[in-house]
């Protein structure tokens, strides 16, 4: 007959609470006896030496107490690899605050950036209103008695986006559109005359030099 023995975790052994144990934090503990010298200003609980890094242990039952990297090596490779992930992952209080303060800087210039975008934006749109002022007079009056969603469409990219920003075959049709209209296309039946022909050329260069790159 066998007897099975059962195995008591060293921890739970030095009364530090019920396996299984979690390390939940780790601190940095210095200690300055004079400039230039540092030494640990921690103590493990489990063996009383002096340690830098202070990992905090929690054990199933609630237990906190702190311990250094070489005791858990020795006593649980679970929770030594917990303790190995914590560490890398640990940031001084100078590195959070350098790691906030970039953050910051990345935020603030994001929403710079931002404030610019929509001052261009802005700035496009009064540009917009006031080049394109003869074309959106002109597709207003057509808009409102007219069933084209082009022309719609048309009117409301006209009262937002500079002339130059539309595509050519949209600056095409846009300007037949207005040289028609200011030229009274309707009333001119049948063969046009080189009156008509000359005044609608000039009504389509008019609305067409509304972009600067059109020579």
């Amino acid at each position: 007959m066998t007897n099975e023995q059962t195995i008591i975790h060293p921890f739970e052994s030095r009364g530090f609470g019920k396996a299984p144990f979690k390390c939940v934090a780790v601190t940095k503990n210095v200690y300055s006896a004079c400039p230039g010298h540092s030494q640990p200003g921690g103590t493990c609980d489990y063996c009383g030496t002096g340690i830098m890094y202070e990992f905090h242990i929690q054990s199933s039952d609630g237990r906190k107490f702190k311990v250094g990297s070489d005791c858990v090596e020795k006593t649980d490779k679970d929770l030594s690899r917990q303790v190995k992930t914590v560490r890398r992952n640990y940031r001084t209080p100078d590195q959070i605050q350098a790691d906030q303060a970039e953050k910051d800087a990345k935020r603030a210039e994001w929403n710079r950036e931002q404030d610019a975008r929509q001052e261009r934006l802005e700035q496009e749109m009064r540009q917009a209103e006031i080049a394109n002022k003869d074309l959106i007079r002109v597709f207003g009056i057509l808009a409102e008695g007219s069933r084209s969603q082009f022309i719609s469409d048309m009117y409301g990219q006209l009262m937002t986006t500079p002339f130059q920003k539309f595509s050519p075959r949209q600056k095409d049709i846009i300007c037949d559109i207005y040289a028609k209209h200011i030229t009274g296309e309707k009333t001119h039946k049948g063969r046009k005359s080189n009156e008509y022909i000359d005044a609608y050329n000039e009504a389509w260069k008019a609305a067409r030099s509304l972009d600067p790159s059109y020579q």
